[in-house]
C-alpha cells in the first residue's frame, strides 16, 4: 500500500493496489499548513483484503473523485476539513462501506458515490454517534446535505481481483464538473 505521514500539496493518482492489508494510509495530510492547491486522492483502484482501503487521519484539503476501493472497511476516515468526497465506488467486503469516526457533515462535500457491502452490518457508520445504516436510504434520511445523488448496489467488477467495472449502476451516474477528464486506463470519461 501507500503511507503518507505529513504531506502537503500532494497527488496520489492513478495508482493500482492490491495489497494483504491496508490500501492508502494518509494522516497529517495539510494539517496546520495551508497548502497552495487542494491534495489530490483521484483515479486509484484499490483491493485491500485486510482492515482499510482508504484509512484517512487527520486531512484537510483534499479532493477524493473516481477511486474504486474494496476493503473490509473500504473507507475509514476521522477528522477531516475541506474534504471533496466524490465520484467514488466504496464496496465494504466484511465491514461497512464508509466508517465516519467524526460528523460525516465535516466534508465539504460528499455525492455522487455508489455504496454497497457484500456481507457487512450496513452501508455506513458514524462511529463517532455509535450509528450504522443499513441502508443508503436510511443515510440519506439522516444525512440530508450530502449523497443526495449517490446509488447503492453491486456496482460489477470485471472480476473479483478486476475492479473495471462492467456492470450498469455506474454508467452515467457521475458528475462531469470536476475537471477529471480521463479514467485510470487514460480513457476520455463521458
Amino acid at each position: 500500500g501507500i503511507d503518507v505521514l505529513g504531506g502537503r500539496n500532494m497527488q496520489i493518482n492513478g495508482n493500482t493496489i492490491s495489497s494483504t492489508d491496508w490500501g492508502i494510509e494518509l494522516d497529517d495530510i495539510n494539517l496546520s499548513n495551508t497548502p497552495t492547491t487542494q491534495s489530490q486522492l483521484i483515479n486509484n483502484m484499490i483491493l485491500a483484503q485486510g482492515a482499510q482501503g482508504l484509512n484517512l487521519d487527520d486531512i484537510e484539503y483534499l479532493d477524493i473523485f473516481h477511486n474504486t476501493v474494496v476493503a473490509e472497511n473500504a473507507m475509514l476516515i476521522n477528522d477531516i476539513v475541506s474534504v471533496d468526497i466524490r465520484i467514488n465506488i466504496f464496496v465494504g467486503t466484511t465491514g461497512v462501506a464508509v466508517d465516519f469516526t467524526d460528523n460525516a457533515a465535516d466534508a465539504d462535500s460528499l455525492d455522487y458515490n455508489i455504496y454497497f457491502s457484500i456481507s457487512g452490518p450496513g452501508i455506513i457508520e458514524e462511529t463517532s454517534s455509535s450509528t450504522q445504516y443499513a441502508t443508503l436510504a436510511d443515510w440519506q434520511a439522516a444525512f440530508t446535505t450530502g449523497d443526495i445523488h449517490s446509488l447503492e448496489g453491486d456496482p460489477g467488477f470485471a472480476s473479483a481481483t478486476d475492479l473495471h467495472v462492467i456492470g450498469s449502476l455506474a454508467f452515467d451516474s457521475g458528475d462531469s464538473t470536476l475537471g477529471v477528464t480521463v479514467d485510470i486506463d487514460g480513457d476520455n470519461r463521458p
